[in-house]
């Protein structure tokens, strides 16, 4: 817990209904295996202990799916799960080796619409997880989407703290 980030999210889930139910979230690091989705996990569970309704989500599965939501049932009601619930967690967010972005950008209308109605008209906690700091979301996504993010998020976390000398060996020996 190298910038002290621990002590922040006891206290978001400990006062998430009364306080931070919709404050966004946004853990990054340029480094893998820095724990950001582990941490993310770890909220949803603590959370849902708490009678939180939760669900967690790969960025391009939110992507493949958005545009067919008025196409087909099922998956119209998982993204309205996903829309609708108390707290979402977005994983591998923005980051354009982990989802595909097309050239003609018809996806950003879907993602666009799809944040505004979650944490500006529902005002729902959104966890994003990423790879990209905020900064950067610009150079492969839109300004549009870039600055909701950015004016959505009081504190973005950088993780840096590296899990290199874990084994899970060490768990059972």
């Amino acid at each position: 817990d190298a910038n002290g980030k621990l002590v922040k999210l006891h206290k978001y889930v400990d006062q998430f209904e009364e306080r931070y139910s919709s404050i966004n979230l946004y853990f990054w690091s340029k480094a893998n295996s820095t724990q950001k989705s582990t941490m993310a996990k770890a909220l949803i569970v603590e959370l849902l202990k708490k009678g939180v309704s939760t669900q967690f989500v790969l960025m391009s599965d939110l992507l493949k799916l958005l545009p067919e939501e008025s196409f087909n049932e099922d998956k119209a009601a998982q993204i309205q799960k996903w829309r609708t619930c108390d707290f979402l967690v977005v994983d591998d967010a923005f980051d354009p080796a982990k989802a595909t972005v097309y050239k003609s950008g018809f996806q950003f209308a879907f993602l666009d619409t799809f944040l505004r109605q979650r944490m500006e008209v529902l005002k729902l906690a959104t966890c994003f997880t990423s790879n990209i700091p905020i900064t950067e979301i610009e150079k492969t996504w839109t300004v549009s989407i870039a600055r909701l993010v950015s004016r959505s998020i009081p504190d973005p976390m950088e993780f840096q703290d590296n899990l290199t000398d874990f084994s899970v060996k060490d768990l059972w020996s």
